[in-house]
């Protein structure tokens, strides 16, 4: 089944990983129930096709299943694999993370090559402190790769990095999609140097 949260107003950290767990999922869209698979929707026509990169962020939602339980969290570990549908449409109506210090995201999030989920993850974020972006399957201990970024003093902050104070990027080889999210965060005024 596909996870449900409500609001957990005292939540300090949590740890969530979506794996791919089949057609369950929520088709009505946005409302905080978890339909059964072939569910038809009037709401929403794009429900069925999950590997729709430009299903990010849209007006057609009116609330969060899994994210609004999370948005008190100080310290927060999102990862997904390929089943994406959950956290693509929250993000439709990204809660604000009031309290969030520490943010650990995998790849999923630089996806596609704009990096549009992670922007409104940033974007959500107004006191984050320091955001990790792995690109496995795993969180590991060890990395080939280490990539540390700070924002750069020199530079006008954005919104989005007012409190950033670092950004690591972990992998074990610089492919596209470290490419990627290296670009986007350089627009962000986030500076990199390789451990």
């Amino acid at each position: 089944m596909a996870p449900l949260l409500e609001r957990m107003p005292e939540l300090v950290e949590a740890y969530v990983r979506i794996d791919s767990y089949g057609d369950n999922k929520c088709s009505c869209g946005g409302c905080y129930q978890v339909m059964w698979p072939g569910h038809i929707s009037d709401i929403d026509d794009d429900s069925n096709n999950e590997e729709d990169t430009e299903d990010y962020p849209g007006p057609n939602t009116q609330g969060c299943v899994l994210l609004e339980g999370l948005a008190q969290a100080k310290h927060l570990v999102l990862l997904a694999h390929h089943s994406r549908y959950i956290f693509r449409r929250d993000l439709r109506s990204c809660p604000t993370f009031s309290y969030l210090k520490d943010l650990v995201l995998n790849g999923y999030w630089c996806e596609p090559a704009d990096c549009c989920a992670l922007a409104c993850i940033l974007e959500h974020a107004p006191v984050l402190e320091k955001l990790t972006v792995l690109f496995s399957e795993k969180v590991e201990l060890e990395y080939d790769i280490v990539l540390e970024g700070r924002p750069d003093a020199t530079a006008l902050s954005t919104m989005t990095t007012q409190c950033l104070k670092t950004v690591k990027v972990k992998c074990h080889t610089v492919d596209e999609g470290v490419q990627n999210v290296l670009k986007f965060l350089s627009t962000l005024n986030i500076c990199f140097n390789s451990e």
